[in-house]
């Protein structure tokens, strides 16, 4: 069997355990030929460490050539590279998926893939649910809301709240508005926001509410998606990874698609 070979962009606590997941219980299927970085920190231990190239420059990423490609980093650069990697004929699964908020950008990839022979994979990431979501879509336009509950400190550093202290005693409401208003505002706290719209009804008609909630130890998720045939509500909750903004699941979600895509028994 041809191995599938695969790089990551990101080495922190999702792209971590991708890297290790490929390297202990998927090698009967893939590759990892190559991880990129941020900054030179700790890349010698990196190498050991997966036995794989690790660097800080795409195109050096490109040389590894591979057939995949995880983006487990920041919405930027789902934005600066995503086009890149389809243009190369090289499939790519985003876990930013905010970087997919502007519906010109996220058709000028479809277009690209298309193109190209690529495949652009939309992950579930800290959520799921995609088939009844999209089956639900089909049928007639939706209503589709998600709420968000998290603690503050999962909240820290988002841009919408700068200057505004969130308490620490008291639930509260912080945002209301448009999956797209709300990526702008909270970039590494709101992806499932995103993958959410992107199942349905788009990123502008997607009413998004983040919570702020003191007494949590998970990231809890609630979506709804209405229309004549029915209610959906879906519910999910997640403990916080080593970064307080991310859930742990969200790397599992990637090591769950990569199972779909080559073992022989696929669920959907």
């Amino acid at each position: 069997m041809t191995k599938t070979k695969i790089a990551i962009i990101g080495a922190g606590t999702i792209g971590s355990t991708i890297a290790q997941e490929l390297k202990s219980n998927l090698t009967e299927y893939y590759e990892l030929v190559g991880i990129m970085k941020h900054s030179e920190n700790q890349i010698e231990a990196l190498q050991e460490k997966f036995n794989t190239e690790v660097v800080t420059d795409f195109s050096r990423l490109l040389k590894t050539k591979p057939d995949l490609i995880v983006e487990a980093a920041a919405v930027e650069v789902v934005q600066e590279y995503g086009e890149k990697i389809l243009h190369q004929g090289i499939d790519f699964i985003p876990l930013s998926v905010g970087g997919l908020v502007e519906e010109i950008f996220y058709q000028q990839l479809q277009h690209t893939a298309e193109e190209n022979n690529a495949v652009l994979y939309i992950p579930s990431g800290a959520i799921g649910g995609f088939d009844l979501m999209r089956k639900m879509t089909l049928v007639e336009e939706p209503e589709v809301e998600i709420n968000t509950y998290k603690s503050p400190k999962s909240l820290e550093g988002a841009p919408y709240l700068e200057n505004i202290e969130l308490s620490t005693t008291a639930k509260e409401v912080i945002f209301d508005g448009t999956a797209k208003e709300a990526i702008q505002g909270f970039p590494q706290n709101i992806n499932v926001a995103i993958a959410t719209a992107l199942a349905t009804v788009g990123p502008t008609n997607t009413r998004t509410v983040i919570h702020s909630d003191p007494d949590l130890k998970a990231n809890i998720h609630e979506i709804t998606v209405k229309n004549k045939e029915g209610t959906a509500d879906i519910r999910f909750a997640a403990q916080p990874s080593e970064n307080a903004r991310t859930s742990s699941i969200t790397a599992w979600s990637v090591i769950s698609l990569l199972k779909n895509i080559a073992e022989p028994v696929r669920f959907f």
